[in-house]
């Protein structure tokens, strides 16, 4: 098993329009309301939201993993909000109209400046796609895969700069797969509004991935021409890519951490990597920054990198590796051998 901080980095090789005429960018941050609502500006209508997932399961280990982002927008109604996915990327042309429902929201209460919805009510269908890519060709029934979520809880929604994170405690069913089972999951969304950004999305060079591969976002469709489009995962190395250790490091390891994080900067052949000790309470995934969270977990056979990409462009808005116990045990065992 290769070490999450080399998975990770190879990824370093890193939110935009929904239709009905408006512009999909946006700089308006939704709200909380009370303990567990969301209060939607009404200048927000028809503007554009990068919306993010982890998927957490609650046995065994508890780290999460990354859903497929999705742009989404939002639409008033008289009796209730709905949220509808961007067009762009999922159809060949603009000419003819389309919408991708997503959810629909329960209007609590409203006045001249807020629309405050029920989201959990709404939220009771899992759209549980990936983030990477299987196949570089576009394929819808694999993007509108879902299960059922019979019982389900917002508890705890909170403002982080211009996120707004909502966790949700559930019940999933599968309905394809052994339909028994209620899979018990957090669900942590992310919410900020979606800019246009100077980033640039680059595929994949097909001579270039004989040596080296990257983590792809689903593919998605040029207007037109059709063309199924795949983008490289990548950071923006425009600024200082800082990766946060957890707290919950032993000392013993903060230094390999830290090394083992810097040490990409040799590839770099400058300083773009920085590497910071995170704050406690501070756990992957993290509405703002990048996190290898240290799993105490003596017997796992692995530890793994996980990130939430714009599906648009492949850049990655925040990334996290969970890195197990076993790999500082095992690692004092070579070291022995070695000696």
């Amino acid at each position: 098993m290769k070490s999450p901080l080399l998975i990770l980095s190879i990824a370093v090789c890193f939110t935009a329009p929904l239709v009905f005429g408006q512009s999909e960018s946006s700089s308006i941050a939704l709200k909380k309301s009370g303990d567990v609502k969301i209060a939607i500006p009404v200048a927000a209508f028809g503007q554009g939201y990068m919306m993010s997932t982890s998927l957490i399961p609650q046995a065994g280990s508890v780290t999460g993993t990354g859903l497929l982002g999705r742009i989404v927008l939002f639409e008033k109604f008289d009796d209730s909000v709905d949220m509808y996915e961007s067009t762009k990327g999922q159809v060949v042309t603009e000419d003819l109209p389309a919408r991708r429902l997503l959810a629909t929201f329960q209007i609590v209460s409203e006045n001249a400046d807020f629309v405050v919805i029920d989201f959990n009510q709404g939220m009771r269908r899992l759209l549980y796609q990936a983030w990477y890519a299987m196949s570089p060709r576009y394929d819808p029934a694999v993007l509108e895969r879902t299960a059922e979520l019979p019982q389900a809880r917002v508890f705890a929604v909170s403002e982080e700069e211009d996120n707004l994170v909502i966790r949700q405690t559930v019940q999933a069913r599968n309905r394809e797969v052994n339909q028994n089972r209620e899979t018990r999951l957090e669900l942590r969304y992310f919410v900020r509004p979606y800019t246009e950004s100077g980033f640039e999305g680059r595929e994949a060079n097909p001579v270039e991935t004989r040596y080296a591969r990257f983590f792809e976002t689903q593919p998605q469709l040029e207007l037109t021409s059709g063309r199924q489009s795949v983008k490289m995962g990548r950071f923006d190395d425009a600024e200082p890519i800082v990766f946060h250790y957890s707290a919950n490091t032993p000392d013993e390891y903060e230094d390999a951490e830290k090394e083992g994080i810097l040490y990409w900067n040799r590839a770099f052949g400058k300083e773009i990597v920085q590497a910071e000790k995170a704050e406690d309470g501070v756990t992957a995934p993290d509405a703002q920054r990048n996190v290898i969270q240290w799993v105490p977990w003596d017997s796992a056979g692995f530890a793994y990198a996980d990130a939430l990409l714009d599906p648009r462009t492949g850049q990655t808005l925040h990334g996290q590796a969970f890195m197990t116990s076993v790999f500082g045990i095992s690692g004092k065992a070579r070291a022995r051998a070695l000696i």
